[in-house]
């Protein structure tokens, strides 16, 4: 095989067992549950996977192509532990919503911060609409990927992205609140959860009417407009009386309260015992 392809056909274990020749890397790795599919979205010298049946030993495998040369080594590597973190927490007799969590975890949303090497997100359990599954909060570690929160319904993992750090709910009482913004523009949406949709049960906006021309008060504020469900109200007083009115933030919980916040390890152990 030549031009950068990698072939998958073995156990974790015999994933060092290599040849370079002509620019190209045999790996051999096992994909019973055909899961290599997933490790592109990881591994972002990986450009495709093809899965492949034919001449297997043991059951199902992957030829994965890459553009990076030079680096077989660390490919390997990630694709070793990726595959040991799954082997280590597949968990065959697990309720089917802490599977459906454990593997959107490791398939979806797992990635390190290259310059702290450590998991870049964080995570927690919340109970956002008091049923007898809990919620799945995901912090990303920056603004540019925000905030997710996650629930379990009809055998599948919903998600609503939210702003960085802009969560907060009341424990139990199916509302939740996502408050995010910045250069003069802001809003907060209040949802709840029904049926295995995230519903807007209230949004309010505000900001300055021209951002590349904003006016300040006697005091040095910036002077804002203020909407709440698309009608513009009074000021800064109406809008925040409208908010607690849908959303107490009197009663509210952020999951940052007490540094109680996870790496994807610990969450992966908690889903687990929970």
């Amino acid at each position: 095989i030549n031009n950068g392809k990698i072939v998958a056909v073995d156990t974790p274990e015999n994933l060092e067992k290599k040849v370079v020749k002509d620019n190209s890397v045999y790996v051999t790795v096992e994909d019973l549950e055909q899961k290599m599919d997933s490790i592109k979205d990881k591994i972002e010298e990986i450009k495709d996977v093809k899965l492949v049946k034919e001449n297997l030993s043991k059951g199902n495998g992957a030829i994965i192509r890459t553009s990076a040369i030079g680096k077989e080594q660390e490919i390997i590597e990630d694709i070793k532990n990726i595959l040991e973190l799954k082997e280590q927490y597949n968990i065959k007799t697990a309720e089917a919503w802490k599977s459906a969590y454990i593997d959107f975890v490791f398939e979806k949303y797992m990635n390190d911060d290259f310059l702290l090497d450590e998991p870049l997100q964080k995570y927690k359990l919340v109970n956002v609409n008091g049923d007898n599954i809990p919620e799945l909060y995901i912090n990303f570690g920056s603004t540019a990927g925000g905030d997710m929160l996650c629930s379990y319904f009809d055998n599948s993992v919903i998600y609503q992205p939210m702003w960085n750090y802009g969560f907060s709910y009341i424990e139990g009482e199916n509302l939740f609140l996502d408050s995010g913004g910045h250069m003069d523009e802001y809003y907060d949406i209040v949802y709840s959860i029904e049926d295995g949709t995230f519903v807007v049960q209230a949004k309010g906006e505000c900001g300055a009417e021209d951002n590349a021309n904003i006016q300040f008060d006697a005091e040095g504020f910036p002077i804002y407009n203020y909407y709440w469900n698309g009608n513009q109200v009074s000021g800064e007083a109406e809008y925040e009386e409208l908010l607690n009115k849908a959303f107490d933030k009197g009663r509210a919980k952020k999951p940052f309260e007490n540094d109680d916040i996870y790496d994807y390890q610990e969450i992966v152990n908690q889903i687990i015992q929970y």
